[in-house]
């Protein structure tokens, strides 16, 4: 049996345990310690381009002794978000129209995957799969929160993103300063 590798880490090099808001970025939401991790500004590639997995120690695109895949498996128990600061993006999302004239906060919205409980749950339990979307809506305000504590000048929009538009819930809360 091959040594345990400390793959199964977030890589400090590539992430921030505090929340930037002054670029876009990617970012995990570790929805168990209520914890986010966002992508540093000075990696190769911009930190809104990244991948979700790259985010881990030994991705394999930075390492060539990583398993293929192991970093996507990894981000699973993380919930995956967007950043996007005022007029850094355009055009509709998912053929929804988005203000991008203001901050918006994309979070990945995944009904069947629970990321509390790690597990995924059966088609057919309707009434569990609701109450998890409720549990990932409560997380992603959790962190839309985080992002409001910086005072932000700027109104900022959360965004559930589903696998399709009618999954997704576009404008799920909405936060603005007060003038």
């Amino acid at each position: 049996m091959p040594p345990r590798r400390k793959s199964h880490e977030l890589d400090p090099a590539r992430i921030l345990t505090r929340l930037p808001s002054t670029y876009p970025h990617i970012g995990l939401y570790d929805v168990k310690n209520k914890k986010p991790y966002a992508a540093r500004q000075n990696l190769p590639r911009s930190a809104i381009d990244l991948q979700h997995a790259e985010l881990f120690t030994d991705h394999p695109l930075t390492a060539d002794t990583a398993r293929p895949h192991e970093g996507i498996a990894l981000k699973d128990r993380y919930l995956c978000f967007w950043f996007y600061t005022p007029h850094t993006r355009e055009g509709p999302l998912q053929g929804y129209p988005i203000d991008w004239s203001e901050h918006n906060l994309l979070v990945r919205l995944d009904p069947r995957w629970s990321y509390a409980r790690q597990i995924l749950l059966p088609a057919h339990q309707t009434a569990a799969i609701d109450a998890n979307i409720n549990a990932q809506l409560a997380a992603a305000t959790h962190l839309m929160s985080l992002y409001r504590a910086h005072g932000l000048d700027q109104p900022l929009s959360l965004h559930m993103i589903g696998p399709r538009a009618t999954d997704s819930l576009f404008y799920a809360r909405r936060w603005e300063p007060k003038y």
